[in-house]
């Protein structure tokens, strides 16, 4: 009679368990998940990604509610220290630190009860996978119309991997070790007295900024992006000059400014081509004769193997980013684009917006000098003395 008691109360206990968690909101089980962290004393690795490709990686050392954090990112090393009231954050680059209240710091470099717990913040829990060698619990946590994914450790409460947008953390190894109490106190050569206020001293924030524009740099660009990046050229006058990977390394001048663009052939006759922001001209050095042409003719093919309309292109039917590269000393991102019935792989200056790099069927162009120079004016009429046809 005795066991049978003690057994139906076993299963009461159990069941009112099962009870209490299904009634759990995600937000709760989130916050119970990661406050076992607060049990152990632990060291762990992580690697930050974007775009696949490894930027920085960090330290970290927790002891309850304490945390210390060494990031290494853009050859900068930074620094942050939470006590458990103070948040302190500083890098290599300077003795001067910031200094703020755990309440009042928005981002100590961890997730953190304040992070979830907003109204406006979303937590879902997607089910519990394997990442990185751990047995997680997945959620998704949407702030600001933005969502992030977090594979929470089961047994010590860490993220061992965060993604956001093209942005991918993990944790590459736990430790559990005894972290000296000494680790949570801020060095003594850096000064934090004039950092209460929410400003970062100027190195530090120059320090965030370069790594904030690191991670924009790797940013994949949209279709709209590169298109307004091809929209740039002539906004900065230039000449260049393309060659062409041909019998003859074909070489072309090319001069632009604002909408205008005039090329020039330099062989026993002289090609030229103008677009006057509307129509195409052809003329030659031997013949006075301008000719009014489209932009398929075969007199523009010679100046210009590819269609120069995808020069001013405002869409195109197929795009798919490839990445960005340097070309000649100029920064580009390229693409795979599908313009009229050809497919072509471009690569477009981002200060520019010059195609320094193009392939298309057996066209390979690439762009061997460039010069930053007014352009004079006169360069995109039409020369005098010759007849329009």
């Amino acid at each position: 009679m005795r066991k049978s008691i003690l057994a139906a109360m076993v299963v009461v206990i159990f069941i009112s368990t099962l009870s209490s968690l299904a009634m759990a909101t995600d937000k709760e089980v989130l916050i119970s998940y990661m406050e076992k962290r607060l049990g152990y004393s632990l060291e762990y690795i992580t690697d930050m990604f974007v775009d696949e490709g490894l930027v920085g990686t960090s330290q970290t050392k927790v002891k309850g509610a304490k945390m210390y954090m060494a990031s290494v990112s853009q050859g900068i090393s930074s620094y942050v220290i939470n006590d458990g009231e103070y948040i302190y954050l500083w890098t290599s680059m300077t003795n001067i630190g910031k200094k703020s209240k755990v309440e009042d710091y928005k981002d100590s470099g961890e997730l953190s009860k304040n992070d979830i717990t907003g109204d406006e913040v979303t937590v879902r829990i997607l089910g519990r996978e394997n990442a990185n060698g751990f047995e997680c619990m997945k959620v998704e946590i949407i702030a600001e119309g933005r969502s992030q994914y977090h594979w929470i450790s089961e047994e010590y409460g860490v993220s061992v991997r965060i993604i956001m947008d093209n942005v991918r953390m993990d944790v590459t190894r736990i430790e559990r070790k005894d972290i000296p109490d000494s680790t949570f106190v801020p060095p003594s050569y850096i000064d934090f007295s004039g950092s209460m206020s929410f400003g970062l001293g100027q190195a530090v924030a120059q320090a965030a900024k370069d790594i904030e524009d690191a991670m924009a740099e790797a940013r994949p660009v949209t279709k709209e992006e590169f298109l307004g990046l091809i929209a740039k050229r002539g906004s900065i006058p230039a000449i260049y000059t393309e060659r062409y990977d041909n019998v003859l390394k074909t070489k072309v001048t090319v001069s632009v400014k604002a909408g205008f663009e005039y090329r020039m052939l330099d062989a026993a006759v002289k090609l030229y081509l103008l677009y006057d922001g509307k129509d195409f001209y052809t003329w030659n050095s031997m013949i006075k004769t301008v000719s009014k042409v489209k932009s398929t003719d075969a007199a523009v093919k010679l100046l210009s193997p590819y269609d120069p309309t995808i020069m001013y292109a405002k869409d195109f039917t197929f795009y798919e980013y490839l990445g960005r590269d340097s070309i000649m000393g100029e920064m580009c991102r390229g693409a795979l684009v599908l313009y009229g019935v050809r497919t072509y792989e471009i690569w477009v200056s981002e200060r520019l917006g010059i195609l320094m790099r193009m392939i298309v069927d057996d066209v390979d162009m690439t762009v061997i000098g460039v010069t930053e120079k007014d352009v004079p004016d006169s360069t995109f009429q039409l020369p005098s003395g010759y007849k329009v046809k």
